[in-house]
C-alpha cells in the first residue's frame, strides 16, 4: 500500500477517534473546567503514551537531537496546553459538533505553513478535496447553530468562536512543528514527549496563587467520570494522537489535518442514537458533501 493513502487511512482513524473524544468532553465539560478537564487529561494520558511508546519503540527518544527536542516541546505547549484549553472551553460555549467546525479551517493554515517550511504542495485535486471536506462540515453545524441560536448566550457563543479559532491556528502550528521532528523519532515518541510537554505547563499553571487546579481534580474520586475521562483518554491522546503523528510522518500535514476534521460526520450518528438529536436535510447534504471530497482525496 502507498504511504501516502495509509497515511490518509490513518487519518480518518484520528477522525473516529477525535468524534468520540470530544463527545465524551462535551458531557464532561458541563460541570467541570476546561482547564480543570485539560490537566486531569494530560496527567491520565502520559503514563498510558508512556507505557505504549515503550512496547512499540523502547527508548529510542533517548537519541533525539536537539532541534527535534525543542520542536515537540514547542508543539506539545502549543498543541497540548494552549489548544486544549481554548477548545474544551469552546466545546462547553459552542458545543462539540459546533466547535470542531471552526477546526476544519485548521487544515488550510496547516498546508499554508507546511508549503512555507517543508515544500509540500497540494494538487489542484487535493485542494478540491480539502475544499468539500471543509464546506460539508460547515454547511452541517452551521445549520445546526442557526437552527439554535435564539437559545444560546450571545457573550458565550461570541467567546466560544474566538477560543476555537485560536484553537484551530496554534492546532496548525503544533502539527508544523511535530512533523519537523517525526524524522528523527517514532509517532509514538513524538506523542509521548508533546503529552508530557503539555502537562509540565499544567503543572507549574497548578502553581499560581489563585488557580484551583489542583483543588478541582477531585471530580477524579467519581467513578463514573473517571471510566469516562479514560475512554476520552485513550480515544484522543493515545490512540487519536499516535495515529495522527503516524499519518503525519507518512503523508502532507494539509491533507492530514484535513481528513482529521471529518469528526463531525462521525458523529451525526453519535447525535441522533446517544443523545436523540433530530438531524436535519442540511446536515445530511453537509454530510455528503464531505464524503465526496474524502473519497476524492482517495482516488
Amino acid at each position: 500500500m502507498d504511504n501516502q493513502i495509509l497515511g490518509q487511512i490513518l487519518a480518518l482513524f484520528t477522525a473516529l477517534c477525535w468524534a468520540l473524544n470530544s463527545t465524551t468532553y462535551n458531557i464532561l465539560g458541563k460541570s467541570i473546567k476546561s482547564s480543570s478537564l485539560a490537566y486531569a487529561r494530560s496527567l491520565l494520558a502520559v503514563p498510558i503514551v508512556f507505557i505504549l511508546m515503550l512496547c512499540t519503540e523502547g527508548l529510542d527518544i533517548l537519541s533525539i537531537s536537539k532541534q527535534s527536542f525543542f520542536a515537540l516541546v514547542f508543539s506539545g505547549v502549543t498543541g497540548y496546553f494552549i489548544t486544549d484549553i481554548l477548545m474544551f472551553y469552546s466545546y462547553v460555549a459552542l458545543g462539540a459538533r459546533e466547535a470542531l467546525v471552526i477546526l476544519t479551517f485548521s487544515p488550510v493554515v496547516s498546508a499554508i505553513l507546511s508549503n512555507r517550511f517543508f515544500g509540500e504542495q497540494l494538487s489542484a485535486k487535493q485542494w478540491l478535496s480539502v475544499f468539500l471536506i471543509i464546506l460539508g462540515i460547515v454547511i452541517m453545524v452551521l445549520d445546526e447553530l442557526i437552527k439554535n441560536k435564539g437559545s444560546r448566550d450571545k457573550d458565550k457563543l461570541i467567546k466560544g468562536l474566538i477560543a476555537a479559532i485560536l484553537g484551530a491556528i496554534f492546532q496548525a502550528i503544533s502539527y508544523i512543528a511535530a512533523k519537523y521532528a517525526l524524522n528523527d523519532i517514532g509517532p509514538i515518541s513524538t506523542n509521548f514527549l508533546r503529552n508530557l510537554s503539555g502537562l509540565i505547563c499544567f503543572v507549574i499553571l497548578s502553581f499560581i496563587p489563585g488557580k484551583t487546579l489542583r483543588k478541582d481534580l477531585v471530580f477524579l474520586k467519581d467513578r463514573k467520570k473517571l471510566i469516562e475521562l479514560l475512554f476520552a483518554v485513550v480515544t484522543g491522546p493515545v490512540l487519536g494522537m499516535s495515529f495522527q503523528m503516524l499519518a503525519l510522518r507518512l503523508a502532507p500535514v494539509g491533507i492530514v489535518s484535513a481528513l482529521s476534521q471529518i469528526s463531525p460526520l462521525f458523529m451525526l450518528p453519535i447525535d441522533k442514537v446517544v443523545f436523540k438529536k433530530k438531524i436535519s436535510i442540511n446536515s445530511y447534504i453537509g454530510t455528503i458533501i464531505s464524503i465526496v471530497g474524502t473519497i476524492l482525496m482517495f482516488i
